[in-house]
């Protein structure tokens, strides 16, 4: 047992003895003290009132003073008294506490000391507490090691966890464990915790029991549980199929640039424990997103009509798990398609065999024709009909392409008009025609007499000639000239031979903008093919338009008047879309020289990029520098036309003028 002791007076001296007995489960100790005095012998006080011991310790533990009687006959250490009282310790364990010992002899003498007195601050054996425990991270799903840190080696322990609103064991029997590594999958039960993060902070409590099952505490510590890498949305199937509007393509079920789209379905289910976000398309023409607080979705999405080349589709599943993504690609290749098209073809009088012979009776008609085959699917129609001139058509006759076909019942004494068709199995035709003329003559007058030819046979009631004319005296003209005149009923692209054509004030349909001046004057239009050219008689504008996939595209100026304010699309070309361009005024303009900046609204549509501008005011052209002054063109954006200015009093009632060139976010 320790002891501490006083110091020695006329050979008396106080020891205090204590004993710790701890407490494990109540984290206290019960402390024991005694006192003993020594002395020579020979010394008594048997006053009850007289001799005293008080035993003390710090946190207010005091027995209070303790009367003895005593009587001491020889020299030894006398037990004088004790005092029993439990301590608290501090929550991890520790505990300092301070003892007092104290004696008074209730009198002194030579020989008898008044009082005696011991103290000292001693350190209590430390009492174990709650153990703790260690880990790293966890994936969910996954196994990982939990290392409980015992604080005394028989105790016992049970492991729980808190994740979010769900709690648990480890492991989940609930068995108390003692010390070491504890294997621990978190259940997969957990990702509905963890529903739009991909992480979540957990906490695995300790409780610590002692040998004889005494609970002893507990600790707690944070850890981390993540969502696998591979707990995300997948796509569950994707189906493409052709939409055609073409009746033929729609029953061979296939894809043909310039006719076919891609009707996508697709379905997604989100990550485990979560649900869908949203779902997309990119890959061609504009992807279409779709959002929804579901575990499933349904996407169906159209595309642009195809053009040729591979496509592939990406469809992309977001869940609410940031990052969290499944994607399907698919592939289209739809067939390149051109329109049926003569390469070659010929048609003339004949005779019998086939030899060209102008007054012949038969004629000779050779056709050769190309079409895309669409791996053999599509298949080649080549026909021919035949009307006398002015007259009606009669039937179709099949040809064999490549090979000359020679037909009888032809008169020399009339022309005739063949029409030759070469036609695929998508409707698209390509039609070239043939005058057959007469057989030569040199003067011939119709039977009646109210009809008269020159170099061929008279076929109306009227003067007809097919030789250059050449006349040595003015010619006089009492009933008029006809001319090639349209009206409002016309349109431009059923024209189909070159001339001189004239329409009124008005816009004739699929003609020319009249903005440009092609109204109300002569046009010399030149037909070629797939293309079509008017030259304005009058102001010398040329304008162009061409025909792709069958469909006329838009007019083009080659050489823009410049009129103020007017939009004219150009055949320039800019990063291959077509260049715009358009003379902007403003009049009665004032700018002083405390100006720095200032616009212009240009009332340009859909502007996507300036591709030149010329800035012009009175007679100088922008940039205007001179010395430290300047006016730039600093800026052209969707709404107007920005200068910078330095110093540059211009004046007042400016008229200020930009040609701007363009391109445009419609192309």
């Amino acid at each position: 047992m320790p002891s501490i002791y006083s110091t020695k007076e006329k050979n008396w001296q106080l020891r205090l003895d204590y004993h710790v007995t701890p407490h494990t489960a109540q984290n206290q100790s019960e402390i024991s003290c005694e006192i003993y005095i020594y002395n020579t012998g020979g010394n008594s006080n048997l006053n009850t009132n007289g001799a005293y011991y008080r035993i003390q310790a710090s946190g207010g533990f005091d027995s209070g003073r303790v009367y003895k009687t005593y009587n001491w006959p020889d020299a030894a250490w006398h037990y004088v008294g004790k005092y029993v009282f439990t301590v608290p310790h501090n929550s991890d364990g520790t505990k300092l506490i301070t003892l007092n010992g104290y004696w008074n002899a209730g009198h002194e003498t030579t020989w008898t000391p008044r009082d005696l007195e011991a103290a000292a601050t001693v350190t209590l054996p430390a009492i174990p507490r709650a153990s703790t425990v260690s880990a790293g991270s966890f994936t969910i799903g996954e196994a990982g090691n939990v290392t409980i840190k015992a604080a005394v080696s028989s105790f016992r322990h049970r492991l729980t966890y808190k994740a979010g609103n769900h709690t648990g064991n480890i492991p989940p029997s609930g068995e108390k464990l003692s010390r070491g590594d504890v294997s621990w999958t978190p259940p997969r039960l957990l990702l509905k915790e963890v529903a739009d993060s991909t992480s979540l902070t957990a906490t695995i409590y300790c409780e610590t029991f002692a040998a004889d099952g005494t609970r002893v505490g507990k600790s707690q510590m944070p850890i981390k549980l993540y969502v696998p890498t591979d707990v995300c949305p997948t796509i569950d199937h994707v189906e493409l199929v052709p939409v055609n509007t073409n009746k033929w393509l729609d029953q061979q079920g296939i894809y043909v640039a310039g006719y076919s789209q891609v009707l996508l379905t697709a379905g997604a289910t989100a990550g485990e424990g979560t649900v869908l976000k949203s779902m997309s398309v990119t890959g061609f023409g504009t992807g279409n997103v779709s959002t929804g607080n579901v575990s499933r979705y349904q996407l169906s999405w159209k595309s642009p009509t195809l053009t040729a080349g591979r496509k592939v589709f990406t469809i992309t599943a977001n869940d609410k798990r940031p990052g969290r993504a499944g994607s399907a690609k698919r592939a289209v290749t739809p067939y390149a398609y051109t329109p049926p098209a003569i390469t070659k073809s010929d048609v003339f009088r004949c005779n019998a065999e086939g030899q060209a012979q102008s007054d012949g009776g038969y004629i000779r008609v050779f056709c050769s024709a190309a079409i895309t085959s669409l791996s053999g699917r599509n298949h080649l129609t080549l026909q021919m009909r035949v009307r006398p001139a002015g007259g009606a058509w009669g039937g179709y006759t099949v040809l064999t392409n490549g090979t000359a076909k020679v037909i009888p019942g032809f008169s020399a004494k009339r022309s005739y008009e063949v029409e030759l068709t070469a036609a695929d199995c998508l409707g698209r035709v390509k039609t070239v025609a043939y005058t057959i003329p007469t057989a030569e003559i040199a003067l011939h007058l119709r039977p009646g007499g109210k009809g008269v030819a020159i170099g061929k046979y008279s076929e109306k009631e009227a003067f007809e000639c097919t030789l250059c004319a050449e006349f040595t005296q003015p010619v006089r003209c009492l009933g008029g000239i006809e001319r090639n005149i349209l009206t409002e009923r016309d349109d431009l692209n059923a024209i189909t031979q070159s001339g001189f054509y004239y329409w009124g004030d008005f816009v004739i349909p699929n003609g020319p903008p009249e903005e440009w001046g092609s109204s109300g004057r002569w046009c010399e239009l030149t037909v070629a093919g797939d293309c079509q050219e008017a030259v304005s008689l009058a102001t010398g504008v040329r304008m162009q338009r061409r025909k792709k996939a069958g469909q006329w595209l838009a007019w083009e100026c080659v050489n823009p008047p410049m009129e103020e304010w007017v939009e004219y699309r150009t055949t320039e070309r800019f990063r291959g879309k077509p260049v715009y361009t358009k003379l902007v005024v403003h009049q009665n303009v004032s700018l002083s020289a405390s100006v720095t900046n200032f616009t212009f609204a240009h009332r340009i549509q859909n502007l996507d990029a300036a591709v030149a501008i010329i800035g012009r005011v009175w007679k100088y052209q922008l940039p205007h520098i001179l010395e430290s002054r300047y006016t730039v063109i600093r800026e052209v954006t969707p709404e107007y036309i920005g200068l910078s200015l330095k110093n540059d009093a211009w004046g007042n009632d400016l008229t200020w003028w930009f040609v701007v060139k363009y391109t445009k976010t419609t192309d």
